[in-house]
């Protein structure tokens, strides 16, 4: 083996390697990602001179970089072992990763920002989560109408007052919310007159009186037959509950009004527990836990291949992928609203830099030192 050829061996192993160490530097901010190294061998020969050295391969090093909050609910990373499930349209192999950053699509499906499906195992009639991975999917509405048929005031009437008036939200057949007024008129000594507006109609007066010592005595729950509503939606009937209602002076006051029914309701936030289900939470005050993010393990995380955008692939050496969920196996905890960083180390990066720089100084110089050799060699010839 000649000397040049050792010492190109040199230069192009020193140049692979300084790509890894450029590589590692370009991606320090990039969320999740895995510094790498060049592995050196060295090439033997039968009179053990020698024959240079080689790039055997580039070892990824799995360890678990930092935690960035972000208050961003669809971030996660992974606080331990384990990758997210992701899955490509079209496609029969699934991919991993642990770059976090995820939204939600135009059609309501949880993506990465390259557009891939994140898999999550979906909850059953028993609310368990079977071990299927399918796309996850977080409807922008969700809910079944459910009518209003119960309303529970506790207000105060001024004992001095003449009329007082004020509103409450009903649910009709079709998830619509009507406005419900309630009138209330004195009509003399503890007694008053209460009548309801809905949809264009009144109800009532209905008579209510007072004790001396300012609790309601008499009609304190009247039931409104709503024979239906202008919308198109049907009948209904509502039991209004006066029982807490009270005169005294000072002030006409409501403490509370408590309903039920609600509409369709749409998705005001999510959140993600440390065990990967995700919560959808609606206007309607209906939540929804559909999901359950699925997690992955390998028996060796060096045969994962690199496919760019922080997924990898299962290469045979990876052995088989074990489906989980997170705290579950050995797989970490999810943490929502937070990114891991990368984990390259910026100063052992930079002192590999200046290392793998003079490797390939020396080795130019070994070339240029051969070529002076051989050229003092041909001019003793001439």
């Amino acid at each position: 083996m000649s000397i040049q050829n050792i010492a190109l061996s040199g230069l192009a192993g020193s140049n692979k390697a300084l790509s890894t160490v450029a590589n590692n530097i370009a991606n320090t901010d990039t969320v999740a990602f895995k510094a790498s190294d060049a592995i050196f061998g060295n090439l033997a020969t039968s009179d053990k001179t020698g024959a240079g050295t080689s790039i055997l391969g580039i070892k990824t090093d799995f360890t678990q970089g930092g935690q960035t909050s972000t208050g961003r609910a669809l971030d996660m990373m992974i606080d331990g072992n384990g990758y997210f499930v992701v899955s490509k349209e079209g496609s029969d192999t699934d991919l991993y990763t642990r770059n976090g950053q995820f939204s939600l699509d135009a059609e309501g499906n949880l993506v990465t920002t390259s557009g891939l499906s994140v898999q999550g195992y979906k909850q059953n009639a028993n609310g368990q989560y079977p071990l299927n991975p399918e796309n996850i999917l977080i409807p922008s509405n969700y809910g079944t109408p459910e009518i209003t048929d119960s309303v529970v005031m506790d207000l105060n009437l001024k004992s001095s007052g003449d009329s007082f008036s004020t509103s409450v939200a009903v649910y009709d057949s079709l998830g619509a919310q009507n406005n419900m007024d309630l009138n209330f008129t004195n009509t003399g000594a503890n007694a008053w007159d209460v009548s309801y507006e809905l949809d264009g109609t009144t109800y009532g007066p209905f008579a209510i009186n007072f004790a001396t010592t300012g609790e309601i005595t008499a009609a304190p729950v009247h039931t409104l037959a709503i024979p239906g509503f202008s919308s198109g939606a049907g009948a209904q009937n509502i039991d209004i509950d006066l029982t807490a209602l009270t005169q005294f002076e000072g002030s006409h006051s409501v403490n509370s009004i408590n309903t039920n029914g609600y509409g369709i309701g749409s998705l005001e936030s999510i959140e993600i527990t440390s065990e990967g289900i995700i919560s959808a939470n609606y206007s309607n005050g209906q939540s929804i836990q559909d999901y359950k993010l699925a997690m992955v393990t390998f028996p060796n995380d060096d045969g994962l291949v690199d496919t760019g955008n922080g997924n990898y692939a299962a290469g045979y050496a990876a052995g088989t992928a074990k489906l989980s969920g997170a705290g579950e196996n050995g797989v970490g905890n999810v943490i929502s609203s937070a990114l891991e960083s990368s984990n390259v180390d910026l100063t052992n990066e930079l002192v590999s830099l200046i290392t793998y720089q003079k490797s390939f100084k020396a080795s130019s110089k070994v070339i240029s030192t051969a070529s002076q050799l051989d050229e003092a060699t041909l001019n003793m010839t001439r």
